[in-house]
Formats: structure tokens, C-alpha cells, sequence
């Protein structure tokens, strides 16, 4: 296979994370695009390290800042939603027409903003791996889960097959063509967990163990049906969701992680999606706008 490049944009966990992974079968000549210029200088002066259980494991690395990007096969973007303003319109350039684009968020509040983009190659996807970042190149791999990438606009063959020799039990990853799949699973998980977690404070397994807080995510849960209907896989849908608590019980989600850390959350992207879908479907719900306010409330009171 011939080399491909390939940008990763942005320099956060999952970014550095997909970096050290991608790197392993010098497949891909890799450049990881950071919000800052001292990150940048940083990651590629030092590199990148990654701590699993006892071990850490050191990775060298390329890095640019942002607005260095430069034409590339292919540029997988981890920001999180609310920060895709840097890198969208950079996209409109001449130079990327023929990039194909890969976008890791969660929520569905993005896809409105990607339909308008001129590429014909675009994919979305999740990645469910537990990844923590410590300090600017430092990370944390917590968990191992799936890597979906569905596809949104036209196909990259190239770029798949090259992706897909990475799929291993460490490192599991698949291409669907049902993108809105992918994405609404992520969704109703991303929904039950991260708001609830992030304002009662707790981690993970404590929305199954607590039986108050059990009942709230059952709430949380009923809304979501009756917004997206679930119907015969009701009992399927809820019972993943509680497989994803129980795996990730000791886990602080990366709601809760935003807060603590005075950061903005994805609350729009995962919540303010699904409230304009109650909205176009005249469905009334009372729980998850609740939840939307109190989380943006703290994240005002932790920015001012």
C-alpha cells in the first residue's frame, strides 16, 4: 500500500491518542494540527506519551498548529462541536476540495454544518476508547472500545483499506453505510451518561448503583423514545446503554471532565440536537431541557 497523508486536527485526547495508533504501521505520514502553537512545539519536541495500567510508551511526533494546515489525502477531525468554527472554513479552500474528511464528535448537532461542505468524500463517526489527556502530550488509555466510521458522502477506498488493517481486538474498527446509525447509538449513550454524570458529579457505574440516579437515567431514557421511537428495540437500546456504564463504570465522562476543568461541553451537539427533534416532531419533553439548562448555567458560571 502507498503511504497516504494524513492530518489529525486537534490536539486533545482522542487526537493524540488516534496519532499514537495510526503511526504503528508507517502507513500514514501523519501531522497532528493543535489549537496552539505551543502545544505544537511541544508535542513535536517531546513526542507523545501514553499510559496504559503501568506501562507508558513514548511516540515522536509532527505537529502544526491549526492554522498551518496544509493539503493532505485525508484530515480526521477530533475537535469537539464547539470548536469545529476553527477548521470549517478552512475547508472551503481550494486545496482541500479533494481531501476526504473525517469527523469524530459527539452528538448529531454537526451534520447540518458538514452537509454544506464541497467534498465528496466524507465520513462520521465515534470512538469509544476511554482516553484521558494528563498535560499538554500526555495521555491516558483507559478503556478500549470500537472505532465506527459511517459514511456520510461518497466512498474512499483507499483510505478504508488502509484503515482497516489497524482492526485488531486492541483496536477495533468498522465502516457502515448507515451513518445516522452510528452516530444516534453514540447519541443515546452520550445522552444517558455525560449531562447526568457531569451535574450529579459522579462517575459512571454510579447511574446504575444509586437507585435514584438510576431512575433519573431511565428518565432520560424514556425521552429519548419518545423522540426517536424505539419501539420493538427499546429493551436492545436501554440494555447497551447500561452495558456502556457498567464497562465504564470507574470512568468520569468527558462532560464531567469539561466541567471540572472549566472547559465548554458538547451539551448542544448531544442535547440541542435532540431537542429540535422533539421540536419538528411536536413531542413533549421535560427532562432533557432541564438537564440542558443546568449544564449550560455551569458552564457560564465556571467561564465567567
Amino acid at each position: 500500500m502507498m503511504d497516504m497523508n494524513v492530518g489529525i486536527v486537534g490536539g486533545g485526547a482522542m487526537g493524540q491518542f488516534l496519532y499514537t495508533q495510526l503511526q504503528q504501521k508507517h502507513l500514514f505520514c501523519l501531522t497532528l494540527y493543535t489549537r496552539t502553537k505551543e502545544q505544537a512545539n511541544q508535542v513535536s519536541q517531546q513526542g507523545i506519551y501514553l499510559y496504559n495500567g503501568n506501562q507508558r510508551k513514548h511516540y515522536s511526533a509532527i505537529a502544526e498548529s491549526i492554522d498551518k494546515i496544509k493539503q493532505t489525502d485525508v484530515l480526521i477531525v477530533t475537535l469537539k462541536q464547539y470548536a469545529l468554527k476553527k477548521i470549517l472554513p478552512i475547508l472551503y479552500c481550494q486545496e482541500f476540495q479533494n481531501t476526504t474528511l473525517v469527523f469524530l464528535q459527539n452528538g448529531m448537532g454537526h451534520l447540518e454544518e458538514i452537509e454544506k461542505l464541497p467534498q465528496s468524500k466524507i465520513y462520521v463517526g465515534t470512538v469509544s476508547h476511554g482516553v484521558t489527556k494528563v498535560h499538554t502530550n500526555e495521555i491516558i488509555h483507559k478503556g478500549i472500545g470500537p472505532i465506527l466510521f459511517g459514511r456520510f458522502r461518497g466512498i474512499d477506498n483507499n483510505f478504508e483499506n488502509h484503515m482497516l488493517t489497524f482492526n485488531q481486538e486492541k483496536f477495533p474498527l468498522q465502516f457502515l453505510s448507515d451513518f445516522q446509525k452510528v452516530l444516534l447509538d453514540k447519541l443515546y449513550i452520550n445522552a444517558v451518561i455525560n449531562p447526568l454524570t457531569a451535574l450529579l458529579n459522579v462517575k459512571n457505574g454510579a447511574l446504575i448503583q444509586n437507585e435514584n440516579f438510576r431512575e433519573m437515567a431511565h428518565s432520560i431514557f424514556e425521552e429519548l423514545d419518545l423522540v426517536f421511537s424505539f419501539q420493538e428495540k427499546k429493551e436492545e437500546v436501554w440494555h447497551s446503554i447500561v452495558q456502556v456504564i457498567q464497562a465504564t463504570a470507574h470512568n468520569e465522562s468527558s462532560m464531567l471532565q469539561d466541567l471540572k476543568n472549566n472547559k465548554l461541553t458538547e451539551i448542544d451537539g448531544i442535547y440541542g440536537y435532540i431537542m429540535r427533534e422533539a421540536n419538528k416532531k411536536k413531542k413533549d419533553i421535560r427532562y432533557i431541557p432541564f438537564l440542558y439548562n443546568a449544564i449550560s448555567g455551569l458552564e457560564r458560571r465556571n467561564l465567567q
